[in-house]
């Protein structure tokens, strides 16, 4: 009974926590200027559509996350917003020790705030201590680069006002030629760098360009960058040797990583059109690829980025064509 006790309230601390870390970026961006875009707890999404603030449920890949759109200017404030998630998780922390220390020993109040005690301080640790884990980047890392690299903290403000115009409707395309453009020096193994290029491999695709676009992507140093760079750059490569320009040596070699497959048959994989692909040429799979192409039509309907729809809707219709052809073997290897 008391082993699960604990786990209970461990688990329920575990969440607890990660509200109170969303809940801090999203407080201290407010206090330095930034706008609020969205708020996930899991599946829980509470975004703002014009001037209100509304709920979706929309599965994805995220535990946590809050978005918001920065402050204008050329020196916009990022250490207090990337920082405020790891402080909160520390200032809840003490109010936890505190009322573990006013209640009575073995009690479930005090192994519950003890749970929270422990659990926040982890969190803060590992938010803001600057290192990658896993291939992993934390809310540390992003403002140790963005000190550093002039580069970097441009690419930080390009992320989070893309994410936010993305939200409200821009598409990739509609950026103009040059915006997401780079010093010759740039360091492209800094992943707040590497995301600028990675948009602009996002614009050039959606303005039909895709060769352009796989071949900034295959220039990056994707195996010195975050794994979701590395998955998402060699994944959009794999259906462009699929279906753009078929390739069936080069896309065996991309759907040969581990990663980009489990990437790919995740349940609830943001690139359900490109592993329904993966499912159809390779695998040779159509039932498995037909569910996948209705996942990703549902998902692209749901998505709370609008900017984005247009764009994997055509990609979506653009794989029920080459589907609709049944050839007996696409690549007659």
């Amino acid at each position: 009974m008391r082993f699960a006790q604990i786990y209970l309230f461990t688990y329920a601390q575990f969440v607890i926590s990660i509200i109170i870390h969303e809940a801090g970026h999203l407080l201290f961006g407010l206090l330095t200027g930034y706008s609020f875009v969205s708020f996930r707890v899991f599946s829980y999404i509470w975004m703002r559509d014009g001037g209100r603030i509304v709920f979706k449920r929309r599965k994805g890949p995220f535990v946590g996350q809050c978005l918001m759109a920065p402050p204008k200017g050329e020196k916009f404030p990022f250490v207090l917003y990337n920082a405020g998630g790891g402080l909160m998780n520390f200032i809840f922390a003490a109010g936890f020790f505190a009322a573990f220390a006013a209640c009575a020993k073995g009690s479930p109040g005090s192994r519950l705030f003890n749970a929270g005690v422990y659990i926040n301080l982890f969190m803060g640790i590992m938010n803001l201590l600057p290192f990658r884990m896993g291939g992993m980047t934390n809310d540390g890392l992003n403002i140790r680069y963005a000190l550093e690299s002039p580069a970097a903290a441009r690419g930080m403000y390009i992320m989070l006002q893309a994410n936010y115009e993305c939200v409200n409707g821009k598409r990739p395309r509609d950026y103009a030629e040059g915006d997401f453009a780079l010093p010759p020096d740039a360091n492209l193994s800094n992943h707040l760098v590497a995301y600028t290029v990675l948009l602009e491999a996002d614009r050039l695709w959606d303005l039909g360009r895709a060769a352009e676009s796989v071949a900034l992507l295959e220039n990056l140093p994707l195996d010195r960058l975050p794994v979701g760079y590395q998955v998402a750059g060699r994944a959009r490569a794999l259906y462009y040797y699929l279906v753009k320009e078929p390739d069936f040596g080069r896309a065996k070699e991309l759907y040969g990583d581990k990663r980009v497959r489990r990437f790919l048959n995740a349940k609830n994989t943001p690139a359900a059109d490109i592993a329904a692909a993966a499912k159809y040429f390779i695998e040779r799979d159509r039932e498995s690829a037909l569910k996948l192409l209705d996942r990703a039509k549902a998902r692209a309907a749901s998505s709370i980025s609008k900017g984005t729809i247009h764009m994997n809707a055509e990609m979506i219709r653009e794989l029920e064509k080459k589907f609709a052809e049944e050839p007996a073997d696409p690549f007659s290897p």
